[in-house]
């Protein structure tokens, strides 16, 4: 599978018209045999990492998942033989990271732009301004290359590793999700989630537990637009393809505490934007 430069410049242009804006690493450029356009071959794996205001954790999981794709590399992919081979097209790297600074207050945009500059697998976004973790998805599956896409929160809770556990189900499935075996929160939180669980439940008759970690096909995602914008997002993307009978496993992910910063979910704010957002998403089926 092969992505042209030239399409992927128009991406650009057009993201700059919506007030996104670039940081690119190095980008490969092959001529073609006629010369006829630039090629860059796409990776397996598009890791897009969201980032809002997490200048003390942006580092250092961006740095454990650029050691993963290494440790990947030198062990001849040992988790999944076969998949590669199979399941995919010619591919350069095993991965790319993308950084989407989702109009963060602090220094995260400083951060992203550093590491972006640092590794030629790494490449990063900005919102101009805050636009929620829906549309944060988004731009950067967007702006993804790999033949399968996922995403990692910027506050270092799950890890690249943990992607181990989604690979091998690729060798015989477009998409892998997952739920957590047990989380470490607090009293308010789990009330939070219980109470968010219920509604899920009730109105869309699909598993509350599915979380945003999932790895899936890029081509199933650029197929089936979501418009939320709170981490409704996390659900919309896997009902709509379960809804549309595309097959898929789960599995069981740990979540770790944050090491710094503060969680953004448990704002009133935003829990009623959630709510509302489950209730228009309900309506627009």
């Amino acid at each position: 599978m092969v992505c042209t430069y030239r399409d992927f410049t128009v991406f650009l242009g057009l993201a700059r018209t919506f007030g996104i804006r670039f940081t690119l690493g190095n980008i490969q450029k092959q001529q073609t045999t006629d010369d006829s356009s630039s090629r860059v071959a796409a990776p397996f794996l598009s890791v897009v990492v969201l980032a809002y205001n997490e200048e003390g954790n942006l580092s250092s999981q961006v740095s454990a998942v650029l050691s993963w794709f290494d440790e990947l590399k030198a062990s001849d992919y040992a988790c999944c033989p076969d998949l590669l081979e199979h399941r995919t097209g010619p591919f350069g790297e095993f991965g790319e990271l993308i950084i989407v600074n989702d109009g963060s207050t602090d220094d995260t945009g400083d951060v992203a732009d550093a590491l972006g500059k640092s590794d030629a697998r790494v490449r990063v976004v900005h919102h101009e301004s805050n636009k929620g973790m829906g549309a944060t998805v988004r731009t950067g599956y967007a702006a993804a290359t790999g033949c399968f896409v996922t995403q990692l929160p910027g506050d270092g809770q799950v890890g690249p590793k943990t992607l181990e556990r989604f690979l091998p189900h690729l060798a015989d499935v477009d998409m892998v999700l997952s739920v957590y075996e047990e989380r470490e929160d607090g009293a308010h939180r789990k009330f939070l989630s219980a109470g968010f669980q219920t509604m899920v439940r009730l109105m869309f008759r699909h598993d509350p537990r599915i979380n945003g970690t999932m790895i899936v096909r890029r081509e199933l995602v650029e197929k089936t637009p979501t418009k939320t914008s709170t981490f409704v997002a996390n659900l919309e993307l896997p009902f709509r393809l379960m809804d549309r009978g595309v097959e898929h496993r789960v599995v069981e992910i740990t979540a770790i505490p944050r090491q710094r910063g503060q969680s953004k979910v448990t704002n009133v704010r935003r829990i009623l934007r959630v709510a509302g957002e489950l209730i228009r998403l309900r309506i627009r089926g």
